[in-house]
C-alpha cells in the first residue's frame, strides 16, 4: 500500500493535468501496488497499512504535531519518499536532521547548456551522474531532469548511521542561487555553491529486525504527468517506491511506451498527398522506365 499525503497543497493522484500525479498512480498500479490518500490530522497519524508514505511537494508547512507523526512513523519501521520543492518550507527540519539529510534553502541553476538539448532552460537541472544505490541501478548513460529543484545532500559524510547516499548529481557547471526574484541570475561566490550538486538522498537504517528507509528529493515535478514519461524520470520514481517497499526485484529500466506520431492533415494536404501517391510517383516511375528503354535502344 502506497499512501499519498494530502492536506498541505501536495501533488494529487486524482489530478490529470500536467502538474498532477495521475500517471504516477497508474504506473504503480501496473506494478501491482495499491494506493490511497491519507491526511495526518483526520487519520490521526500515518495509517498502519501504509507500506510507503509519499509526500509529493507540500506547499504549506506541517504543524509540529504532524511533523512528529511523520518522524514517529519512520522510527517504527517506516518508509517514506519526501519531495521538497524550492521556495517552500514544510517545517520538517528535525526529521531531516535525524536522518543526516540537509535540504538547502536555494534553487539550482544549470549553466552547462545541456538543457537546450531538450528545450529546457537553466532553471531545469539535468542529472547524468548517479550515486551507488539500487534505485539508480542501470541509469549509467541515462538522464533525469528536474523542473526547478533545490539541493538535498548528506549533512555529515562521516556518519554511518543511517547509511545515506547522494543519488543525483548535477553538472559541475551548475550552481545555487538563493531564489529566482532577480531578473539576471549569475554565480556569486560569496553566497552561492558551485556544482556538482546533490538533488537527492536515499537513507537506510536498520534497528534489530526492522528496516527504516527515507528518500528525499529536492523537486516534485520530475514525477508529474508532464515529466514522468521522459528519459529516466519514471524509473527514478518507481524504483524509489520499489526500494522503499523492499521490492528490489522490481527495480528495472522500464520500456518506453511507443510515442503517438500521428500527423493531422488538412483537406488540401490530403488531396495533394493523394495526387502524389496515385499520379505523380507512379507516373515518374513509368517515365523513368521509358527513358531508360529509349537510351538502351
Amino acid at each position: 500500500m502506497v499512501c499519498f499525503l494530502t492536506g498541505h497543497g501536495e501533488k494529487s493522484v486524482s489530478d490529470s493535468s500536467d502538474a498532477g500525479y495521475s500517471s504516477a498512480e497508474q504506473g504503480l498500479k501496473k506494478e501491482s501496488y495499491m494506493d490511497k490518500t491519507v491526511n495526518l490530522i483526520s487519520d490521526n497519524g500515518v495509517p498502519s497499512d501504509c507500506d510507503v508514505l509519499v509526500i509529493p511537494g507540500p506547499t504549506q508547512s506541517f504543524v509540529p504535531a504532524e511533523a512528529t507523526m511523520i518522524s514517529k512513523y519512520l522510527a517504527e519501521d517506516g518508509k517514506a519518499l519526501i519531495e521538497v520543492d524550492p521556495e517552500t518550507d514544510p517545517k520538517l527540519q528535525d526529521t531531516f536532521q535525524a536522518w543526516n539529510i540537509k535540504v538547502g534553502d536555494n534553487v539550482v541553476i544549470d549553466a552547462s547548456g545541456m538543457g537546450q538539448l531538450i528545450g529546457a532552460g537553466p532553471g531545469i537541472p539535468l542529472v547524468t551522474t548517479f550515486g551507488p544505490s539500487p534505485i539508480t541501478k542501470g541509469f549509467a548513460g541515462g538522464m533525469t531532469y528536474f523542473p526547478l529543484a533545490r539541493t538535498v545532500s548528506v549533512a555529515d559524510t562521516s556518519k554511518t548511521d543511517p547509511e545515506a547516499v547522494e543519488i543525483l548529481k548535477t553538472s559541475p557547471r551548475s550552481f545555487t542561487t538563493p531564489n529566482l526574484k532577480d531578473k539576471k541570475i549569475a554565480y556569486n561566490p560569496k553566497t552561492d555553491t558551485l556544482g556538482p550538486l546533490s538533488l537527492g538522498v536515499a537513507a537506510n537504517r536498520k534497528s534489530g529486525d526492522k528496516t527504516e528507509r527515507l528518500v528525499v528529493i529536492g523537486d516534485s515535478d520530475f514525477a508529474s504527468n508532464r515529466a514522468i514519461n521522459d528519459y529516466r524520470n519514471g524509473d527514478l520514481f518507481y524504483n524509489t517506491i520499489n526500494w522503499l517497499a523492499q521490492d528490489e526485484n522490481l527495480i528495472s529500466i522500464r520500456p518506453k511506451s511507443p510515442a503517438n506520431r500521428r500527423v493531422n492533415l488538412t483537406t488540401g494536404q490530403e488531396a495533394a498527398l493523394h495526387w502524389l501517391d496515385l499520379v505523380f510517383f507512379p507516373g515518374a516511375v513509368i517515365l523513368s522506365g521509358v527513358y531508360i528503354w529509349w537510351k538502351r535502344r
